[in-house]
């Protein structure tokens, strides 16, 4: 976040954090009840990216790079996860 937003980067310090809190309650808690076993994660992450991308473009008026940091940090977090927990 901070190297695609430079000027900004306690505003987006602050919604990249509740965003992502949000996004993570939503996913573990709502879509499970929500969304078939089958098509949890690919739901989750798609909602995951859509909040995310539109909580930093608001926040900093930019939407193509509020796209490319929330795909980027979604990616690194699926790809942690994965790697961590198989």
């Amino acid at each position: 976040m901070a190297a695609l937003f430079p000027g900004r980067r306690l505003r987006l310090a602050i919604v990249s954090a509740v965003a992502t809190s949000a996004t993570h309650l939503l996913m573990h808690l709502a879509l499970p009840q929500l969304v078939p076993a089958a098509w949890w994660l690919l739901a989750g992450e798609a909602m995951a990216l859509a909040v995310e991308a539109t909580a930093y473009a608001l926040a900093g008026r930019d939407l193509a790079r509020a796209l490319v940091a929330s795909g980027l940090a979604n990616a690194a977090s699926f790809a942690a996860g994965w790697l961590l927990l198989g």
